[in-house]
């Protein structure tokens, strides 16, 4: 809580100065609470002096001392009478146990309270009391000594007691914070104990059950990853044996697929041995007749074609407008050559060595021009426009026939790919 200082102070001088000045100094103490009252405000000021505020029949000393220490200001007049006076000095050293006493009770009691006036020079006085003159002097003294002869309603005294009243004025409005007192602060130092003890004991249970809280973080998430790691595993075995499963599926369906394959084969090279067996058969008359008069239309077409040659440009030109054979086109002789079924590997290439495809011509008159000779016909096929000529399978592509002769040949498949 915070309070002011009653408007007390205590005007300390020596009476013979006062007596011998024609009472000076009780009109300058007049004066200064009169400017000191109208700087303060309301409350009316109060400076004890002993003439004036001792009532007749009291105990001066008793007096002095209560008012001294009631007093928030102390204002001693410095003269040699005030030094070699032993009361005067008794004043000095009561006021300062009652300053000392303020901080104590009070904080922000640090400025001073103590005003010296310094009215008659004490050069080379002997003070009764050094204590009390050292404990003065470290103060600042309004120096009055160059104004205690003028008329005290002179402007420059008033003007020195106005810097005085600022002073006393800042002092008392001053406002005091009051300090606890030796049992009071110990008591606050235990209840200060006793709080600290109690926020170090909340502090601990505090962390005691962080720690909890963290060990309890810590397993869950240990389980958590224990129960992620094992989930992870099971994933792991279950893709394995997935993985394992359709290894299985795959190799049970490529031993189904190499199973149908050997069926195919087998079904391929009894087809084969069947043609051949039929093409071992003994060979009709009609066909050897055929294939004798294959055999002599060759040679006598040749001399057609050489007497041709050797007839005049216009007589070639009326054979070709009879009905002449054309030349054998060359994208169709290129197709001379071994061929396969699509559905024979590579490798029977190596092996059937008679698979070939024959170019032939028509002429007008049915003559077969063949540029070489098919043998060992494959067995005789009846879809798809093959038909059997001579020796070998023919099918119609315009003018064109084009003959297949192979041992691998099956009938109704019709789909045939170069041998490499």
């Amino acid at each position: 809580m915070s309070i002011r200082l009653p408007p007390i102070g205590f005007w300390s001088y020596a009476r013979q100065d006062d007596s011998v000045s024609g009472g000076k100094l009780s009109a300058l103490r007049t004066l200064l609470m009169s400017e000191l009252q109208q700087q303060y405000g309301r409350d009316p000021i109060k400076i004890f002096q002993d003439v004036s505020a001792i009532p007749p029949g009291a105990e001066w000393e008793h007096e002095i001392t209560a008012s001294l220490n009631k007093a928030a200001f102390f204002i001693p007049i410095i003269t040699p009478a005030f030094l070699q006076s032993e009361w005067c000095c008794q004043e000095v050293h009561i006021f300062l146990e009652r300053e000392a006493q303020l901080s104590r009770e009070y904080s922000g009691s640090s400025l001073r309270r103590i005003f010296p006036i310094h009215y008659i020079d004490i050069d080379g006085i002997d003070c009764c009391d050094d204590r009390a003159l050292t404990a003065l002097q470290r103060l600042q003294w309004l120096d009055f000594r160059g104004h205690r002869f003028r008329d005290q309603q002179h402007e420059d005294v008033h003007l020195l007691l106005s810097e005085l009243a600022a002073s006393v004025r800042q002092l008392l409005h001053l406002k005091l914070e009051r300090l606890p007192s030796p049992a009071e602060k110990a008591a606050a130092d235990r209840a200060r104990s006793v709080e600290e003890a109690a926020a170090i004991e909340a502090a601990e249970a505090e962390r005691a059950e962080r720690e909890r809280e963290a060990e309890a973080t810590a397993a869950a998430l240990a389980k958590a990853e224990a129960e992620a790691l094992q989930q992870a595993k099971a994933r792991e075995a279950e893709e394995r044996e997935r993985i394992y499963a359709a290894r299985l599926v795959r190799e049970e369906e490529l031993e189904a697929e190499r199973l149908l394959q050997a069926e195919r084969s087998a079904a391929r090279r009894a087809q084969w041995q069947a043609a051949r067996a039929r093409l071992l058969r003994p060979v009709p008359i009609a066909i050897l007749s055929a294939v004798l008069l294959l055999a002599i239309a060759i040679p006598s077409w040749s001399g057609r074609e050489s007497d041709a040659a050797s007839m005049s440009p216009s007589s070639n030109a009326t054979a070709q407008a009879a009905g002449a054979a054309r030349p054998i086109d060359p994208a169709i002789a290129a197709l001379a050559g071994r061929w396969r079924s699509v559905d024979t590997p590579p490798a029977e290439c190596a092996r059937n060595t008679s698979t070939e495809i024959l170019v032939i011509k028509v002429d007008e008159m049915g003559a077969v021009l063949m540029n070489g000779v098919t043998e060992k016909a494959a067995p005789d096929p009846s879809t798809d426009g093959w038909v059997r000529l001579g020796g070998g399978f023919f099918k119609a592509a315009g003018d064109e026939l084009r003959v297949a002769a192979s041992r691998e040949y099956l009938a109704g498949a019709m789909q045939f790919t170069p041998c490499p």
